[in-house]
């Protein structure tokens, strides 16, 4: 299975990193590739993007869901292609460093099955590190800035 870890020190109170990460529509169009989603309920949800697989794009459709939600440190989901044959797990975490700064950290697994999977999963071992630290520094940087601006509103 592909793997790809990624961590991110915010400079924002943990309770700031959960109101962002706890809704997946905030986090879903960072996702690189994105064209949509669907909210299907409270555990479930349809995303629509383009993925680069090294030699050619193509659109898949993923359902996420989500296994657990731990309040403020943990939300874990599955994955599972709906127009493709892969599967794969993730999660965010976050961990107090003091009271004002956070580590967020970022875990994505995934695998095709399949007479190609060997190929492609060749070529995710690659992809999913990359993916998984372009939607952490993503994520954190979106935290980070509304952070700021609701605190200089404030």
């Amino acid at each position: 299975m592909a793997k790809g870890v990624y961590t991110e020190i915010l400079h924002v109170p943990i309770r700031d990193v959960w109101a962002f990460v706890s809704d997946l529509n905030q986090w879903a169009p960072l996702m690189p590739g994105y064209v949509d989603h669907h909210i299907l309920n409270d555990q479930e949800s349809i995303w629509d993007f383009i993925a680069d697989v090294g030699f050619k794009k193509k659109r898949l459709q993923v359902k996420v869901v989500i296994t657990e939600w731990q309040e403020p440190s943990r939300i874990r989901f599955q994955l599972s292609g709906w127009n493709e044959a892969f599967i794969g797990e993730g999660m965010f975490t976050a961990e107090d460093v003091t009271a004002h700064s956070t580590k967020m950290i970022g875990h994505l697994e995934m695998k095709t099955k399949g007479v190609k999977a060997p190929v492609i999963n060749g070529i995710l071992k690659s992809i999913v590190p990359q993916q998984t630290k372009k939607l952490t520094k993503t994520m954190a940087s979106q935290i980070v800035k509304r952070n700021y601006v609701a605190t200089t509103t404030s």
